[in-house]
C-alpha cells in the first residue's frame, strides 16, 4: 500500500516564493488574503503545496479580470 505524503511549505521558503518577508506573509494571513497554515506541531506549521498552488491560481485570475475591466 502507498502512502501520499503531503507536501508542506515552510513560512521562509513560501516568503521566498511570493517575493515578500515572513512578516507580510502574517500580514495576509491575518487579514484573510492568505490561506491558513497547517499546524504539525506547536511550532511548526506549514501550508500544503497544492493548497498555495490552488490560491495563487485564483489569485492571478483575479488580477487578471481587474486587468481587462480597467483596460
Amino acid at each position: 500500500m502507498r502512502m501520499e505524503t503531503t507536501r508542506l511549505i515552510r513560512p521562509n521558503e513560501l516568503a521566498k516564493m511570493l517575493g515578500v518577508s515572513t512578516v507580510t506573509l502574517w500580514k495576509w494571513r491575518r487579514d484573510g488574503i492568505l490561506p491558513e497554515p497547517m499546524r504539525i506541531g506547536p511550532r511548526f506549521i506549514g501550508w500544503e503545496r497544492v493548497v498555495i498552488h490552488y490560491w495563487l491560481k485564483r489569485r492571478n485570475k483575479s488580477k487578471d479580470k481587474a486587468n481587462k475591466t480597467v483596460k
